[in-house]
């Protein structure tokens, strides 16, 4: 990952790499590269890359997560370079997947998204779970659908074997109290109100952790669902937004983060110069037209986007920023937290 100077590590820490941004320069002066910079507090401004898509200690400690993060962008950067001089083609899943994914998790969006979220998301599992008489009957179930979870935890103090878990399970009734119930239930609420009324928890004290497990992973299955392309459009300029890719809900008509996975989402788009992108298609649907694309990059995005040009184009895409940026609604953690206690 990128970084302003070896010193600085673990501070200065781009968000959007450096090599991504650079398809979109408005010039180059040496080694210096500059793109317009436009959000919806000031006139858009000509700035060196260096300093867009960077925050200080964007990524915390410990410093290997910005090591591992920087091994994985040697073989991306290659890539991006590569395809940037290549003709429209069909591009192999495994390698446009990786793409798309990695730069929607490390983005800010991401981050900002779960912050927003958390605290709406907590306070619905508390109403879901105020009365404790729901839970001895929740926490039978429980058992009964992963008793190896407590075979486990009883086998720190005692030998398990297969006599042992059929008469614990016989038993589950009898075992599974009120009494037994109503310490862990009340623990719970107590650290759901300590978390809803700590005006400082967020998702950002946790979210490297989210970071360093997705590092592992290539792509999520979902997106083997799509066919990926690359695609140009040679008399049109492309904007890079801060949420870097994003997807289409045929269902909504909406743009979206693309980290964001829906049953309706029928495109993917990664635009990785000012006149090139990926594009991912499922079901048989049409390319968008560039308009269109700029149009659902700034909506998608959150804080800022960057072209290498600075005309009336862009800036009436200004006042659309984030209008569709948000990775969810009421409903739909509503949806979440039902799924999660259904019995309740």
């Amino acid at each position: 990952m990128e970084i302003s100077n070896n010193k600085q590590l673990c501070h200065r820490q781009h968000y959007i790499p450096r090599f991504l941004q650079s398809g979109f320069a408005s010039k180059k002066i040496g080694e210096n590269v500059f793109s317009y910079w436009f959000n919806k507090f000031q006139d858009p401004i000509e700035v060196n890359i260096k300093n867009i898509g960077i925050e200080r200690g964007f990524y915390g400690h410990p410093e290997h997560l910005d090591i591992e993060i920087t091994e994985i962008e040697k073989v991306i950067s290659k890539r991006i370079l590569h395809l940037r001089t290549k003709q429209p083609h069909k591009i192999p899943i495994q390698e446009a997947a990786e793409l798309i994914f990695h730069f929607s998790f490390r983005s800010k969006c991401l981050r900002i998204g779960l912050d927003l979220m958390v605290k709406p998301f907590l306070s619905k599992i508390k109403s879901k779970v105020l009365d404790d008489h729901k839970w001895v009957p929740l926490s039978k179930k429980w058992l009964k659908e992963n008793p190896d979870i407590l075979f486990n935890e009883i086998s720190r103090y005692i030998p398990i074997n297969d006599n042992i878990k059929t008469i614990l399970l016989q038993n589950a009734d009898i075992m599974i109290t009120q009494d037994c119930v109503s310490p862990l239930f009340h623990g719970l609420i107590a650290a759901l109100d300590n978390a809803i009324s700590d005006s400082d928890f967020t998702a950002h004290a946790h979210i490297n952790t989210l970071y360093k497990l997705l590092l592992n992973i290539k792509y999520p299955n979902w997106l083997n669902d799509f066919c990926f392309y690359l695609n140009s459009y040679p008399d049109n300029n492309l904007i890079l937004g801060d949420v870097c890719s994003i997807g289409y809900n045929s269902s909504s008509h909406k743009y979206i983060p693309a980290i964001i996975n829906t049953d309706n989402t029928s495109h993917i788009f990664l635009p990785i110069s000012n006149c090139k992108y990926i594009y991912g298609v499922k079901n048989g649907f049409g390319n968008h037209p560039p308009e269109d694309l700029n149009l659902g990059i700034a909506q998608a995005s959150r804080e800022f986007f960057i072209s290498s040009h600075n005309t009336a184009n862009e800036k009436r895409l200004i006042n659309e920023l984030g209008n569709n940026s948000e990775f969810t609604n009421e409903a739909e953690i509503d949806s979440i937290v039902n799924s999660l206690f259904p019995t309740l």
